[in-house]
Formats: structure tokens, sequence, C-alpha cells
């Protein structure tokens, strides 16, 4: 784990010209990113646009995009794209995704990897 510095936001992430400085040297073999929505017009997207701006770094550093997305993320938009499907080599969501979500990820991601969801969850 790299700490890039920056502003902290509410949600805990470090956003500002400073991470997205950081985030732009970086060689990353395999970024996991968390999507705040996705859908296959906006792809997936970030919360604010502070986010977005460093996301957008990262994903540029990376060799290998893995996106981490349960199925309450498919329909929603944030704010700004930081990767269209299409860029994703993989996206890891719950059993819950619908037919048309599981239809459009296949389409356009590289690999759709469904987890099972826990009993009760």
């Amino acid at each position: 784990m790299i700490l890039l510095g920056g502003v902290r936001e509410a949600s805990g992430a470090l956003v500002g010209p400073v991470a997205e400085a950081a985030a732009g040297r970086l060689n990353v073999d395999a970024l996991f990113l968390d999507a705040h929505g996705m859908t296959v017009r906006t792809g997936f997207t970030a919360g604010s646009l502070a986010a977005a701006g460093v996301d957008r770094r990262l994903v540029a550093s990376a060799r290998r995009l893995v996106v981490l997305a349960d199925h309450s993320r498919w329909g929603v938009t944030g704010i700004a794209t930081v990767a269209g499907l299409d860029e994703a080599d993989v996206v890891i969501t719950d059993d819950r995704l619908t037919d048309d979500a599981y239809v459009a990820l296949t389409d356009h991601a590289g690999r759709l990897v469904i987890a099972a969801t826990a009993p009760g969850g």
C-alpha cells in the first residue's frame, strides 16, 4: 500500500494536486479500483471531482485495471468518469447483479468475476 499524500476527503480518500502528482509518477502492476458507479454510457465513475482526478492518474499508471463494484453500483452515475467499461481488465462484483448489467459487463469489460453473496448479506 502506498499513501499518496494530499488532502483527505470525508470518504478517507487522499485527493488534490499532491495526490495527483504522486499517482502520475507511479508504475503499478495491478490497480484495484472501487467504483462509485458504473453504466455503459459513463463507464466507471467517481463520487467527487477530486477523487476522479487521482483515480484517472492511477488508471493511467497501471498495467492492469481491476474494478471492485457490487451490484448496487450498476446504473449509478458519479460526478466524473474515471475509465470506460472497456478499460477494465477484470470487474469483480457480487451475484445479485442484474441480467442487463451482466450482459453489458461481459460485452465491454475484459473479464467478469462473480462472488457469491454470504447468506443473509
